[in-house]
């Protein structure tokens, strides 16, 4: 066990301990893999990680639903406006594909939003290798 995966069960374990729980909203590596890759911008609390050939990312500290939802959606804001600006600028073939590209990467981080979206009053925190987070409820 890595010392992220032994950290991510010690919080666990403190979370439940104060009351919280546990919600379990992971997504298999090869699920995830084949809806894109995961992006976060690099923070000091960002874990980076390659499982099953799949990059991803987690943050190491437990979030509220508003910082959990701007870190996972920025990748998609930023590629995603990017590329539709670059196809206005630059239009053509390829840049149409690039920015395809670009929205099929975000796929994972935006079903991993939707699910957000659907929690209340929860503190969120990265599965340390899986697609996904897992909800603690007070």
């Amino acid at each position: 066990m890595s010392g992220y995966s032994e950290w991510f069960e010690k919080t666990k374990a403190e979370l439940l301990e104060k009351g919280y729980q546990k919600k379990d909203v992971t997504v298999s590596s090869g699920k995830a893999m084949g809806i894109g890759f995961l992006y976060a911008l690099p923070f000091v609390v960002v874990r980076f990680n390659i499982s099953a050939m799949m990059p991803s990312c987690a943050c190491k500290v437990p979030l509220e639903k508003k910082a959990y939802l701007t870190g996972g959606l920025t990748p998609f804001i930023v590629l995603g406006f990017g590329s539709v600006l670059f196809v206005w600028i630059y239009p053509g073939t390829a840049s149409l594909l690039t920015m395809m590209v670009s929205f099929v990467s975000a796929g994972a981080d935006l079903m991993i939003a939707l699910n957000v979206l659907k929690e209340r009053d929860a503190l969120i925190v990265d599965h340390p290798t899986e697609a996904g987070y897992i909800a603690f409820y007070k």
